[in-house]
């Protein structure tokens, strides 16, 4: 049954309303002009008010925790569903997922009363174990390597010898909660609370044998003030800590920035001072290879990737940077989508969110929707009003009969996203080219292809060492960096992202059967009393700790410079805010007062002492151009020797072939002369000439059969001749009765064009395609098609 709490009564228990402060800070009930009968009345019934108001407040979280339990139960019913299948595919396979192998095997371990027969034989065979990144260990690992590691330490072998366990860790590098690491089980070990029936030894390394000493000494000074603003027994265990480098030397910058209302503008003040950073490290001496960004989100790692490549500068990244992840890529992916199939709304709608964006949303966003996203509005009406509304000239026509490669450069000149163009894009337009040249020109192919192999397009990296590092805090843990750039550091220190929802023990709170419940994560469970309380705030305690460990990770990666880039914030009463607020206090504290655009430096610049990398000579940056007549150029010279002046202007004789290799079927005609219009190819007074002069080609008695829609065409297809090079034939047409060969002239006949149709029928029967029939078709001012005898 639906259990709908009337909100003024949840309200009025919540945790932050002014009865509970009153009763919390044991404050007065009552303002002070309250009649002396009156005051006397409420102080007699105080405790009880107290009493019965903390009673109905558990009651009240609990209701909540009903409601929240049941607006989960669909979700956990289809989970459950799919579990139930998925156990069932693994049984018929004889399969078990590998992430399921800590789980079972903690379940056999519980379920027998002594150590499992497989752990004793490996117990009497390994002895000694070595485990490192211990504060990443799950409490499943863990637990599941407890009774296999006690065999051999509080056990002998046949020598009277006992075995041995190291664990290597570091607390303060613990930054993989989120996928189960429970840094909690190594802090107890460290406070000797251990596993094991044995004496433990720990041993705390004081030496830094990475950083210079100035950031060593830096580091000390930030998280000791960290761990003073905390101050819980989980922070001082694991930031009270001091360390020791005997590298002199070291440099420590702190940029801050003007804080910017919007956090898009702050992102590319971050990025641009990220790049002032990156070539004022470069033009000390150092190579682009000596230099590494972190970042602490992919999505970051992109933007900077972004700004790398359009200022040129060489760049490396672990993370996978796939095209899909473009804007411009997936809009122009929607696009073509669109033009396939023009009744599809969602795409139509896609394209107008893009450009509405990308066009700094001037128009209103419903109106824009609510105006071109009509079912009977045809394709070329939708196109006309985004052209009219944003000043494109985008004309889907021309964009389907073009080629592949040609149609996705139409769009970036005709939206204007030249100025957009960048990694991902040029990435993509590679993809194009190779898919084009390699296996098809059709639109809807393309689009097939992407919806397979889409995701596994990356950008491509430059090849050597001479690159700057770009990577996630999380993929640079135990690397090292001459320089290290760390950019946006303004994010909260409590991330609730991980703990959206989460796996609340509901045993004491509900007379169900279940010991667990999914639920979402917030304040409401402190309506639980101290249980809630405690849960939530241990979540949030642990929330703020990882935090701090992944801003540790990055602090500690640099050998010889450090860069922290943050906004000046205003609001520092709570310097546990978020990474800037706590760099922003730091500062003060430090007598050193923030400023926009000011710089707040530690040590000395620490310049190269010796080349890592050869320098290789600049790369020119080379502007991307798109250029649209580049093929009426290549066919200016091919068919420059095919051309008679007797018989036809060598101008003409250029439009004519070029409006034929568009040209599929006999119904295209007055789109592609139309088309050859629209880009100035052909003169309006000369339209009638070019469309009777190919009327008289498509419909000739001889050819008018190979321009119907029932059959397949190829117009100028490239087709390689291995270890040779290729033959692009003007028209090759699939019939029921075998191949075709149709190929234009302009000028008089020789007998090497017959030769041609020869070399071209080898090909084809080569591939197993069998030509039928072969035509040479000379165009003047009269047709003549000549039917060429077949070779085989």
């Amino acid at each position: 049954s639906n259990i709908n709490l009337n909100k003024n009564i949840q309200n009025t228990f919540e945790f932050d309303n002014r009865l509970l402060k009153f009763f919390e800070n044991g404050d007065k009930l009552y303002p002070q002009s309250t009649p002396i009968e009156k005051k006397d009345f409420i102080d007699n019934i105080e405790s009880f008010l107290r009493e019965k108001y903390m009673e109905l407040r558990i009651d009240i979280g609990q209701v909540s925790l009903l409601e929240n339990l049941l607006s989960q139960w669909t979700t956990l019913s289809l989970l459950g569903k799919i579990e139930y299948e998925l156990e069932d595919i693994q049984n018929e396979k004889g399969e078990i997922l590998l992430e399921r192998f800590n789980e079972i095997i903690d379940k056999v371990i519980l379920e027998q009363p002594v150590i499992p027969f497989i752990y004793e034989k490996l117990g009497v065979k390994y002895r000694h174990y070595f485990i490192d990144e211990f504060q990443d260990t799950s409490k499943l690992q863990w637990s599941n390597l407890i009774p296999l590691v006690s065999h051999s330490l509080e056990g002998l072998d046949d020598k009277q010898r006992k075995g041995s366990l190291i664990l290597v860790g570091d607390p303060k590098q613990a930054i993989y909660g989120w996928r189960g690491g429970d840094n909690i089980q190594f802090l107890k070990l460290l406070d000797n609370q251990s596993n094991f029936q044995v004496e433990s030894e720990i041993f705390t390394p004081r030496t830094n044998h990475r950083s210079l000493n100035c950031i060593v000494d830096f580091n000390d000074d930030f998280f000791k003030f960290i761990n003073h603003k905390i101050n819980t027994i989980k922070s001082n265990k694991t930031f009270n800590f001091t360390q020791e480098s005997k590298k002199k030397g070291g440099y420590v910058e702190i940029k801050v920035v003007d804080k910017l209302k919007n956090k898009e503008q702050r992102n590319i003040s971050f990025v641009n001072q990220a790049i002032k950073t990156l070539i004022q490290i470069k033009n000390s001496g150092f190579n682009w290879g000596e230099i590494a960004i972190l970042t602490r989100t992919r999505k970051e790692v992109v933007s900077i990737a972004n700004a790398l490549s359009k200022e040129n500068i060489p760049f490396v990244s672990s993370e996978s940077l796939s095209v899909s992840e473009s804007k411009s890529v997936n809009f122009l992916i929607t696009l073509i989508q669109s033009t396939i199939d023009p009744s599809d709304m969602f795409h139509r709608k896609e394209v107008l969110e893009f450009l509405w964006q990308i066009n700094f949303e001037k128009e209103d966003y419903q109106d824009l929707m609510f105006e071109n996203l009509d079912n009977e509005q045809s394709q070329s009406t939708f196109f006309k009003e985004i052209n009219k509304k944003f000043g494109y000239s985008f004309n889907p026509e021309i964009f389907t009969k073009v080629s592949l490669y040609e149609a996705i450069e139409y769009a970036i000149k005709s939206f204007r996203l030249k100025s957009e163009i960048d990694a991902y894009l040029i990435a993509f337009l590679d993809d194009v080219f190779e898919f084009s040249t390699n296996q098809n020109q059709n639109l809807a192919a393309y689009i097939s292809y992407w919806e397979e192999k889409g995701s596994e397009i990356i950008i491509p990296m430059p090849e050597g060492k001479n690159c700057v590092i770009i990577n996630t805090i999380h993929k640079s843990k135990g690397l090292e960096f001459s320089n290290v750039i760390l950019p946006f550091l303004e994010d909260p220190l409590i991330s609730l992202k991980n703990y959206h929802k989460v796996w609340y023990p509901i045993n004491d709170d509900s007379e169900s059967n279940f010991n667990w419940g999914w639920v979402n994560f917030s304040e409401r469970l402190k309506l639980l009393g101290d249980k809630g309380n405690n849960f939530y705030e241990d979540k949030i305690l642990k929330s703020q700790l990882e935090s701090l460990n992944v801003l540790y990770v990055s602090l500690t990666r640099a050998i010889n410079n450090l860069f922290l880039i943050c906004p000046k914030e205003i609001d520092i009463n709570d310097p546990l805010k978020s990474y800037s607020t706590l760099i922003n206090q730091f500062l003060i504290e430090e007598n050193k007062t923030p400023e926009d655009d000011n710089s707040y430096v530690w040590g000395k610049f620490s310049k190269p002492s010796q080349r890592k990398y050869e320098e290789k000579n600049s790369i020119e940056k080379i502007p991307f151009e798109i250029s649209t007549n580049w093929n009426e150029k290549l066919h200016k010279k091919n068919l420059s020797k095919d051309l008679n002046p007797q018989s036809i202007k060598s101008d003409k004789g250029i439009i004519i072939h070029e409006l034929l290799s568009s040209l599929k079927y006999d119904n295209d005609l007055n789109q592609i002369i139309d088309f050859g219009i629209e880009r100035n190819k052909i003169k309006i007074q000369e339209k009638k000439y070019y469309h009777e002069l190919i009327t008289k080609i498509i419909k000739h008695p001889k050819l008018k059969d190979y321009y119907s829609q029932s059959c397949y065409v190829l117009n100028e297809q490239d087709i390689l001749i291995p270890k040779k090079s290729f033959v692009r034939p003007d028209r090759i047409v699939k019939t029921s009765k075998g191949w075709v060969i149709i190929d234009y002239k302009t000028g008089a006949y020789k007998l090497d064009h017959e030769t041609q149709l020869f070399v071209y029928e080898k090909v084809l029967n080569e591939m197993g395609l069998i030509v039928y029939r072969k035509y040479l078709v000379y165009i003047g001012e009269n047709i003549e098609v000549r039917s060429i005898k077949l070779k085989s």
